[in-house]
């Protein structure tokens, strides 16, 4: 189906734009994990179908069917506090270590300005106009757009917060069903076959009718 090649093609997209600034998984952990997320450069997009809708009203009994297709994108980073630590080392005067302490960023606080700053970029690539296919080219999607976002609270480990959140992107497609030729009912050892065609001039009572006229043949 064609949901899968759409998921592909956002991961390969994200990737693409990556530029070293967070990492893309298809799938990814059960829980925050401090240390796997400062492992990928304290940034972690992950990218899954969660679910899908097939409109009724724009849907085809002998063609294509619409799949509005909904895609969980997770938003995850790790963050530390940010504090001079050059002042710290090197200077003993209690002002100006007292200055470099009154800057320090909270970690609660930094991973807060991460969030919205991964946030910002994974909406700017997947809405920015070139992207419009999602790299897929024409006749593949019919439109997407990013329908919700929520960011998580923060949570604290060690001398790391994590913070999680997601966005929801929604992408329309078409899929069509494949099909497979299937195996008559009397070339699979069942004793009997089906027959399309009733006699419609029985006795509607079913008087005087034998298997035959009731559409089922006999095996051989």
């Amino acid at each position: 189906m064609q949901f899968t090649i759409v998921k592909n093609a956002i991961v390969a997209l994200l990737r693409a734009n990556a530029g070293g600034l967070f990492q893309v998984m298809h799938s990814g952990p059960q829980r925050l994990d401090v240390d796997l997320i400062a492992g990928t450069d304290k940034r972690l997009v992950v990218v899954e179908y969660e679910h899908g809708e097939f409109p009724d009203t724009v849907n085809s009994i002998d063609g294509g069917h619409i799949h509005d297709a909904t895609y969980r994108i997770e938003l995850l980073v790790s963050s530390a506090a940010q504090v001079d630590l050059a002042t710290l080392d090197t200077t003993t005067d209690p002002a100006a270590r007292a200055a470099a302490l009154a800057a320090a960023i909270d970690p609660i606080d930094q991973a807060d300005a991460d969030w919205d700053s991964l946030y910002s970029l994974i909406w700017g690539i997947l809405m920015a106009p070139q992207n419009d296919d999602l790299g897929l080219g024409l006749g593949i999607i019919a439109n997407r757009k990013v329908i919700d976002a929520q960011k998580g609270n923060a949570i604290p480990e060690g001398d790391r917060v994590t913070l999680g959140g997601f966005l929801h992107f929604q992408v329309r497609m078409v899929e069509t069903p494949v099909g497979e030729t299937g195996t008559p009912a009397d070339e699979q050892g069942l004793g009997y076959s089906l027959d399309t065609v009733i006699n419609a001039t029985s006795d509607v009572t079913g008087a005087g009718m034998d298997s035959a006229e009731q559409g089922v043949k006999a095996g051989t």
